[in-house]
Formats: structure tokens, sequence, C-alpha cells
């Protein structure tokens, strides 16, 4: 139901050049989302979602990719510390079985893995439709945690 709303809150507005970098952004992650809900397929579910995570929460330098998208969710979706340190290492072992699958030594996901995924991509999605006027661009969300981290 938040695909919906998303776009109704996005509003009508026709074309790339109508839009910010954010709106854009999260049109995509709303495609993301939805090709992964539709597919017959758990793994290509899976890499759906998390596809919504990386494009949302990737850092410019991708050899962090695993610890800035773990924390970010983190810092998002939980409010203290016990909590946030769990989601972390379960967002860390979702990103190893992404990238196992993606590199080819895996090619099968758990059906709770890519429950955990989906829930996790549609609060992202949530929270970026609810700041896009405060956040106009990837980086503005890499700052707005960086100021998390530091307060």
């Amino acid at each position: 139901t938040f695909m919906v709303s998303g776009l109704q809150i996005l509003g009508p507005r026709i074309g790339a050049e109508n839009h910010t970098k954010m709106e854009i952004m999260i049109f995509r992650c709303l495609s993301f989302f939805y090709n992964g809900y539709m597919s017959f397929d758990p793994v290509i579910e899976f890499l759906g979602y998390m596809m919504v995570l990386e494009t949302l929460l990737s850092p410019s330098d991708r050899d962090q990719l695993k610890t800035t998208i773990s924390e970010g969710l983190a810092l998002l979706l939980e409010s203290n510390v016990d909590e946030r340190v769990e989601l972390k290492r379960h967002v860390k072992a979702l990103y190893d079985t992404r990238s196992a699958i993606v590199h080819g030594s895996k090619n099968n996901v758990r059906w709770s893995q890519v429950q955990f995924a989906r829930y996790l991509a549609g609060r992202m999605i949530e929270i970026a439709i609810s700041r896009k006027d405060e956040w106009k661009k990837q980086v503005d969300i890499a700052d707005y945690l960086d100021r998390m981290k530091f307060s």
C-alpha cells in the first residue's frame, strides 16, 4: 500500500526534468521493490529489496557498502543501542547473502531473509518519501546519518 501512497505523495509531475534527484531515486526504489515483489523467484525478489537499500544508503566508497547500509538502517529504524547493534548484525548477514548470490557462490535464499529484506526496503522507501523535501540527493541521507552518529 505504501507504493500507491508513495506515488501520490510524489505527485503527478511527469518527466525527470521536473523531479529532484531524491524523487527520481524514490521512483527507482519503488520500481526495484515492485519488480522484486512480483517475481516468482525468491532470489530475484530478495535482490530487488536489497537494491532499494543500496540505492538509498550506498556510500561513494564501495568498500564500506555493507557497513554503511547496516549502520544507516540501524540508526534510522531503531531507537536504542542494543536494537541498533542487533539490526546491524542482521543486515550485514543479509548483505553477505546478497553478495554470495551476485558473485555466484550461492543460488538460493531463505524465505525469512526475503521477508526481512522486504520489510527493510519498505521502511526505507517510507522514510525517504517522508523526508523527500529535506533529502534532495543521496549525500543528504549520508549527512543526516553522520549527524545522528555524532549527536
